[in-house]
């Protein structure tokens, strides 16, 4: 199975999930004015457009493809669940010895657009996983509806096919397919002269057009350019593409599977769960996806640290924290000032109840052993023992940012060791993957069959520099990277290091490279003694539990680990080194919101030099770049950094270089011919369909008279609620903090609070709609 895919079938549902080399599954593509859906008995006097016939040459075809959907049991608890997609109830979730969540009751009902947010390590991607079979729950019940698709993109869901880019977007349009090899099949009964061969050739005809079969090149097209790809470069292998592009196509794989197109449909459609899956995205496609979600009207659960992207597309939150799901209704925003009205309110009303208990268990221990007050000290010790049990438990402490727990991560890099002023150097450097191809003889009138990604570099990176790589994905910043460092040999021209270079490398695939049988404080000892042999085991523990991995994480096996915990197991070996030179590849993928932060903040304080190659703008502004190392077009050019733009971050992919794949044919190819045609010999691009541009600006319009008054009052009233509102968040923490005495006044600070906040919303929403008919969002 070239495509590493395994799918199970249970109850006549089918999940998709990654292999040994991941392929997502089906996620959600926006189905536009569909007519509804009903069954049709099948007519043998249906026909179809030749071009959409399969022939008998495509047997052998027809064999491969089947072959090329291995089965194994997964088992995805389907039951009845009054109404919801998915229902948990009393749910407990482990890890090892480690219980990540505990008596998780949640219902997800059609439509709803969650966002599940929480530290690194408190369980998210596991509860995804479960809810998609790949693994268990310890305890509870957990039951997705019976009918419905589930479709879920892991964090590392990269396809090694060799595919073409459009082949491999299609490959989870199961029903399809299906209906394509039906029709292959009742040809291929016709030409026997067997009979039913006809109503056969009907009713595939019939579920062809009802899988979306007219429409099918259009759809894929959008999606596949909507990631950001050019019509060009459809036709190329998809294991041509650099790994960021790969998560890219099986991205798209998933929006275009049968989880996405039964999106719309309630408890008979999709259940779409997507585990962080703008790592890899530049700003352009992580708009395109937002809007998509929107869009899709599907049920969906979504894993991010991306604020923008939970605001934009979520309409609950649930967050993990203290080993609970509390769940919000509304957007990123609203759930952070819901988040702190409930905190406070819960605060207030443990720490009553608490006075409310002491004082009565005074009143037992002072007069109980009297006579007389005897039967006054039980009742008093019934209600003490009563508020107990029904007592509110305080919050788990909050992120500051973010959703999940507070946790204390701190973050320093050792200072950077004396070098040289030229500390790394190219000349005349050309790089590209793998090895180079032997040199043709002067008088050969062959091409070379690869060529480089980039050619003639010239680059010189000096002590103290901070060089941000900005370019498309697959254009060679992570090659030159690699170049750089050493890792790679160059296919042309020279390398120099200057004395006294110490290098430090972080990349994004270091987390997932880690050896998955050692523990956490295994791998970090013996990294950094590898580098220097007198670094001892306590500075391994304390760096570890410096970015919040514990006693009790330290210990773990690696490979039980959540993916943002192995990020911080490879960051703690990586803080542990000095170095004067760090190399950064996508360091801040996979780190929640607060490691982010401190790797940040440790980063400005670095003083030696930076090469970092990073998608997300908020990183990308804290490293205070110096200098801009541009890669496109086969080149690489350093300038100084003038400031950053949007679009800076905004790219298309570049394919491989001339000679690398065989040249596009021209010409429509049908939809089923190109289904059956085996991949090997399959090197056209997909018919030049319509493609459906991003959804245009909205218009604006200006505002009138009364609407520019109203637009200016709005203003006024929103900056002075923010205000109030942050004076009594900071009123109502105090009043938490100074203990049970101040009960009613806490009560009181509350309640106003919530008003506020609530009445903030209602002029914000108002306000931005005003603000976007004056252009000015």
């Amino acid at each position: 199975n070239t495509l590493g895919r395994q799918q199970a079938t249970l109850g006549g549902k089918a999940v998709s999930h990654g292999g040994v080399r991941p392929c997502t599954p089906p996620l959600a593509a926006p189905v536009r004015n569909a007519a509804p859906r009903r069954a049709c008995a099948p007519a043998p006097s249906l026909e179809l457009p030749a071009r959409i016939r399969p022939n008998v040459a495509a047997r052998a075809s027809l064999t491969q493809t089947l072959q090329n959907y291995k089965t194994s049991i997964v088992k995805v608890p389907r039951g009845e669940t009054n109404g919801a997609v998915m229902v948990l109830n009393t749910v407990t979730i482990q890890a090892g010895d480690r219980d990540l969540m505990e008596d998780v009751s949640w219902r997800v009902m059609p439509g709803q657009r969650w966002g599940l947010v929480g530290s690194n390590g408190c369980g998210k991607s596991t509860l995804l996983r479960a809810l998609c079979g790949i693994r268990g729950i310890d305890a509870g019940k957990m039951i997705v509806a019976p009918k419905v698709e589930v479709g879920y993109l892991a964090q590392t869901a990269v396809s090694g096919s060799e595919n073409t880019v459009y082949q491999e977007a299609r490959s989870q349009m199961t029903r399809l397919i299906k209906s394509e090899q039906d029709m292959a099949k009742a040809e291929l009964k016709i030409t026997a002269g067997e009979e039913g061969g006809s109503e056969a050739l009907a009713a595939a005809q019939e579920a062809w057009v009802m899988a979306g079969g007219g429409d099918s090149d259009k759809r894929i097209t959008n999606v596949l350019m909507g990631l950001g790809f050019r019509m060009e470069q459809l036709h190329i292998p998809a294991s041509q593409f650099s790994g960021g592009w790969q998560m890219r196509i099986a991205l798209a794989r998933l929006l275009l599977g049968e989880a996405g197109q039964a999106a719309s449909a309630g408890l008979n459609g999709g259940l779409m769960l997507l585990d962080e899956p703008t790592n890899h995205l530049d700003s352009g496609a992580i708009k395109w996806l937002g809007q998509f979600l929107c869009k899709s009207g599907g049920t969906l659960v979504v894993v991010s640290h991306d604020e923008a992207l939970l605001e934009d597309v979520c309409d609950h939150i649930a967050e993990v924290r203290g080993g609970q799901l509390h769940q919000f209704t509304g957007g990123f925003k609203s759930f952070m000032g819901q988040r702190s009205v409930r905190e406070s309110q819960a605060l207030a009303t443990s720490a009553a109840q608490k006075a409310e208990i002491d004082r009565l268990e005074g009143f037992v221990k002072k007069f109980g052993a009297k006579a007389s007050k005897a039967s006054a000290a039980q009742s008093k010790q019934k209600m003490a023992d009563k508020l107990r049990n029904e007592m509110v438990a305080a919050p788990a402490a909050a992120a500051a940012t973010g959703g999940g727990d507070a946790k204390k991560v701190t973050l320093k890099l050792p200072p950077a060791p004396p070098c040289f002023m030229d500390v790394l150097k190219l000349t005349g450097a050309a790089v590209g993957w793998g090895e180079a191809p032997p040199p043709l003889a002067d008088d050969s009138d062959e091409e070379p069959d690869r060529f480089p990604l980039l050619s003639d570099v010239e680059v010189t990176i000096k002590k103290g520099q901070r060089v941000l790589v900005l370019g498309p994905n697959g254009a060679g910043k992570s090659t030159l990277l690699k170049a750089l460092s050493g890792s790679i040999p160059l296919w042309e021209g020279q390398r120099k290091v200057g004395e006294g270079v110490q290098l430090g490398i972080f990349s994004q695939d270091l987390a997932q490279d880690l050896p998955l049988d050692k523990t956490a404080m295994e791998y970090v000892e013996e990294a950094a003694r590898a580098h220097d042999p007198r670094i001892k085991m306590e500075q391994c523990r304390a760096a570890l539990g410096a970015l919040g991995l514990g006693n009790s994480l330290v210990g773990q096996k690696i490979g039980v680990l959540s993916g943002g915990e192995k990020a911080r197991v490879a960051l703690a070996a990586f803080a542990l080194v000095p170095a004067n030179v760090l190399l950064l590849d996508e360091a801040s993928n996979h780190l929640d919101v607060a490691t982010i932060k401190v790797l940040t903040g440790a980063l400005q304080d670095f003083k030696g030099a930076i090469v970092a190659i990073t998608h997300n703008q908020s990183f990308a502004a804290s490293l205070n770049a110096t200098h801009i190392l541009r890669v496109a077009g086969g080149q690489a050019t350093m300038s100084s950094n003038m400031g950053l733009v949007d679009s800076d971050f905004e790219h298309v992919p570049e394919g491989p270089k001339k000679g690398s794949t065989p040249a596009p044919k021209r010409g429509l190819t049908p939809a089923v011919n190109r289904a059956l045609t085996p991949s090997a010999t399959r090197t056209e691009s997909p018919p030049p369909a319509e493609a459906v541009s991003a959804p245009a600006a909205s218009k604006k319009r200006g505002l009138a008279w009364k609407e520019q008054q109203e637009y200016g009052k709005l203003q006024k009233q929103v900056k002075d609620l923010t205000a109030q509102r942050d004076t009594l968040q900071t009123k109502v923490s105090n009043l938490a903090a100074s203990g049970g005495g101040n009960f009613k006044a806490m009560q009181a600070a509350s309640a106003e609070l919530g008003a506020v906040a609530e009445q903030l919303d209602t002029l914000e929403s108002r306000w931005m709609e005003l603000a976007d008919m004056a252009g000015d969002l």
